[in-house]
């Protein structure tokens, strides 16, 4: 009887049944190795092998006179991998996409208000943060960062001018 020993995929070789036993018994073939013989179905892990009889008998299934192709267990195809990787990607663009929507629709361009506009009727008010005033005006026409301060100018333009809006750590101090 001879045994087809594979590991990790490949096929180490064919042995004699003494020489497998001695390789199996030495540790020359390893316990998560595969092994096959004439009569078996598929391959079998090396830990099977009764090791502790050496006069056991194999008992052989209604097999084949060829070993079958190696599967390396839990190993996915480069086809599936690809899939799986492709799919992830698109669903991950479209949760970005959604998101982006989301935030457009929390500032519709058409209900932004003039800086002015926003002063006069008391909407804008001091100790708002950067996020609401952005939320309510929109992006400013300009920004003018203080160097060494955490201090912020914006300038917003519309019909009647300029207005200058000062923040000082993100909170709106005058305008």
């Amino acid at each position: 009887m001879r045994f087809h020993v594979a590991r990790e995929g490949a096929v180490m070789g064919e042995f004699e049944e003494q020489i497998f036993r001695n390789k199996v018994f030495s540790g020359e073939i390893r316990p998560n190795d595969l092994y096959w013989t004439v009569g078996f179905t598929d391959w079998r892990p090396v830990s099977e092998f009764r090791v502790a009889r050496k006069t056991e008998p194999i008992l052989l299934d209604t097999g084949y006179a060829m070993p079958p192709a190696i599967r390396k267990a839990h190993q996915r195809s480069a086809l599936a991998v690809a899939l799986i990787c492709i799919c992830a990607l698109v669903l991950l663009i479209g949760v970005a996409v959604m998101a982006g929507k989301s935030k457009r629709e929390d500032v519709p361009q058409h209900t932004r208000l003039e800086a002015k506009a926003a002063i006069a009727r008391g909407q804008l008010r001091v100790g708002m943060t950067v996020d609401q005033c952005i939320r309510m005006l929109g992006q400013p026409a300009r920004i003018q960062r203080i160097s060494g301060s955490k201090n912020e100018q914006w300038t917003y333009k519309g019909q009647d001018g300029p207005v200058i809006l000062q923040f000082e750590s993100g909170v709106l101090q005058s305008f």
